[in-house]
């Protein structure tokens, strides 16, 4: 199987979570809560060392989730 690092992230893609840097907001993420739910599709608009404000679907504001939640929507298969 090839290295699917990210350059951004600087790490093999299947180490969990993100860690997102200025250059990702408005980046798209995908959030699992749990290991067989669905996959919700949102797009980083803000980020501390604690969490990362995505904002899903149409809401109006960003909901809080932590990074370890987190995939890049681009570097899905």
């Amino acid at each position: 199987m090839p290295d699917q690092s990210s350059a951004a992230e600087g790490r093999p893609a299947s180490t969990p979570g993100i860690t997102p840097t200025e250059t990702d907001i408005g980046r798209p993420v995908l959030y699992r809560t749990w290991p067989e739910g669905d996959l919700e599709r949102g797009v980083i608009t803000s980020f501390d060392a604690a969490q990362v404000l995505v904002r899903f679907g149409d809401d109006h504001r960003s909901k809080a989730v932590p990074s370890t939640m987190l995939r890049w929507a681009d570097a899905e298969p």
